[in-house]
């Protein structure tokens, strides 16, 4: 499968490959970073072919939204378009990025702007994992920063991001079901909640 040593995709500088998922059709499609120094990672996705050979059908992409791009995870959406989900940092920063991409490799247009939805959700947002319901949406789960503390998050984004704003404010459950308000950028975190702070 690839040769003798496996697949060796070499995109270039310090490469790394985190995610990896497999189509219908038995290709394997891997998401990771690579393309540049330490430090400096570039998203990267490219789909094979059953024999390991680099799938020519496939588009293959290559963006950086970020100083340092780390692509944590990938999923197929029941119509076949690939989500990836990127960690995106510039310095201590870290903004959750999902690029929605068609069958050929191409960004999907018609999710967030140009196939790209950035969230700020703080300094220390990250993503894990993501996945895709039967209904279109994405549901990205990963931690938000919260009074000193990592502490789950879990974003829904819906099937045409590129229709609705960027949160800049919202809840966090915390894993005792404490809520917490958020706050990204200049908006204030919403306030307390009144006669129930538990959910």
């Amino acid at each position: 499968w690839g040769g003798g040593g496996g697949w060796p995709g070499a995109p270039g500088g310090q490469d790394g490959r985190p995610a990896v998922g497999v189509a219908p059709e038995a290709q394997v499609v891997a998401a990771g970073l690579g393309g540049g120094a330490v430090g400096h990672g570039q998203t990267i996705v490219r789909r094979v072919l059953v024999d390991g050979s680099a799938d020519s059908s496939f588009t293959n992409y290559r963006e950086t939204f970020g100083v340092n791009d780390a692509p944590s995870a990938l999923t197929r959406q029941a119509d076949g378009h690939l989500v990836v989900a990127v960690n995106s940092r510039v310095g201590s920063d870290n903004d959750i990025v999902l690029d929605r991409l068609g069958t050929d490799g191409t960004p999907d247009d018609a999710f967030g702007i140009g196939g790209v939805s950035i969230v700020d959700a703080g300094r220390r947002s990250a993503v894990n994992a993501v996945v895709a319901p039967s209904d279109g949406s994405v549901l990205a789960i990963g931690s938000v920063r919260q009074g000193g503390l990592d502490i789950v998050g879990v974003f829904r984004y819906q099937a045409d991001s590129s229709t609705s704003g960027v949160p800049t404010q919202g809840v966090i459950v915390d894993g005792f079901g404490g809520l917490h308000g958020w706050s990204a950028g200049c908006q204030a975190a919403p306030a307390g909640f009144v006669g129930g702070g538990y959910w």
